[in-house]
């Protein structure tokens, strides 16, 4: 990892400034490489869009925030904003941190409401569980030992096939 003490008071909207802070916010983090991937979309995402408008992200506020999210808003999922949104803001934590920024100007930011109790991903009813798990036993004890890792723990497919 490089050093970033010398660039916690340079621009952030430095291109490779952005990517060696965020590189950095990712190696500090437990996460599967499918959610890293998406993290470093997330955070293109709204670097682009501040470079767009000749906004230093280290100087963005609030106000900003809530013009990217009202962006997001129209075309995406609330979870899918409420996601990057969530990913902004780890990030801008990060910073703050390392005394990069004056403050997360995602924490007084508009996020949309999402219900953790409430998923729009449609699942599979028990009885057809059921039905796959039973497939698969007919297939072998190691296709049955997939499907059951998938059914009953909620894997990734990327997750399971890393498996050793």
């Amino acid at each position: 990892m490089t050093d970033l003490a010398p660039r916690r008071t340079a621009a952030l909207a430095t291109g490779q400034a952005a990517i060696d802070f965020t590189e950095a916010w990712l190696a500090n983090r437990r996460l599967s490489a499918h959610t890293r991937a998406a993290y470093r979309r997330d955070l293109a995402g709204w670097i682009g869009w501040c470079a767009a408008r000749g906004l230093d992200p280290a100087r963005a506020s609030f106000v900003d925030v809530n013009g990217y999210a009202r962006l997001l808003e129209d075309g995406l999922a609330a979870t899918t904003v409420a996601r990057k949104l969530s990913a902004l803001s780890s990030w801008y934590d990060f910073l703050l941190k390392l005394d990069a920024v004056p403050a997360n100007p995602v924490a007084g930011a508009d996020r949309p409401r999402v219900d953790r109790d409430h998923s729009g991903t449609v699942g599979l009813a028990p009885e057809e569980v059921d039905a796959l798990l039973a497939a698969a036993a007919q297939a072998g004890g190691r296709t049955w030992a997939a499907i059951a890792l998938l059914a009953d723990l909620g894997l990734r497919v990327g997750e399971l096939v890393s498996l050793d």
